[in-house]
């Protein structure tokens, strides 16, 4: 499956196994690899000759600590995008890493924590994941 990106980078493509982000292309034939740590978000990115164009890593939920390389790319926690306000974009609302949680209510929830509607896969970092 792939995904065309028209803001940013006008050619991209993105390449995704079922919704695991796998690689992107941009312009004719430049070619990226992402590797994934167990949530899905980017930790690595290599070109086609397996040399490294950027490094990442972030806290439990979410926020950028440390970013190596010049690369550019706007897929960060959970492979999600992040757009120039900062914040992560999960098809239906914003999250912010720096505050753990989304920016608006879920508007479909079934949540058995109905005074918590602005959490991410119900504060278990470790074993939920919201895609």
């Amino acid at each position: 499956m792939t995904e065309e990106e028209n803001a940013v980078y006008p050619t991209t493509k993105y390449i995704y196994a079922g919704n695991r982000l796998l690689a992107k292309i941009e312009g004719p034939g430049v070619l990226h690899f992402y590797h994934l740590d167990r949530i899905g978000s980017p930790i690595m990115i290599t070109d086609v000759n397996g040399n490294v164009k950027k490094q990442k890593k972030y806290e439990a939920f979410g926020n950028l600590i440390w970013s190596s390389g010049t690369h550019e790319d706007n897929r960060e926690f959970t492979s999600k995008e992040k757009d120039p306000t900062g914040f992560h974009y999960f098809g239906a609302r914003y999250y912010s890493g720096d505050v753990g949680r989304f920016l608006s209510p879920d508007p479909h929830t079934l949540s058995p924590y109905p005074l918590d509607l602005y959490q991410r896969g119900q504060t278990l970092k470790c074993e939920k994941v919201d895609k």
